[in-house]
């Protein structure tokens, strides 16, 4: 998923799992690139951008958090992975 087209991947993660939530897709880019560079040790882990189900803003989570589909989790989009 790291440059190039990125194909449509639906997750699912528990929303109390989100590391922010924003309005703005740069934003939400900028700060998943920042937790991403203060916390080194994230070597083979991705810091992925989402888009909620109603498309009306971004989360980022750890993608290493995303669950299997049940009544707890919702349904992401990736948008992209840092």
């Amino acid at each position: 998923m790291k440059g190039g087209n990125m194909m449509t991947e639906t997750v699912f993660f528990n929303p109390g799992n989100s590391l922010g939530n924003f309005q703005d897709y740069n934003e939400a880019v900028r700060s998943a690139k920042i937790y991403r560079q203060k916390h080194n040790e994230l070597e083979d882990a991705n810091v992925i951008v989402v888009n909620g189900k109603h498309n009306d803003s971004y989360d980022i989570f750890l993608k290493d958090h995303a669950e299997k589909n049940n009544d707890d989790n919702e349904p992401y989009t990736i948008k992209k992975q840092i």
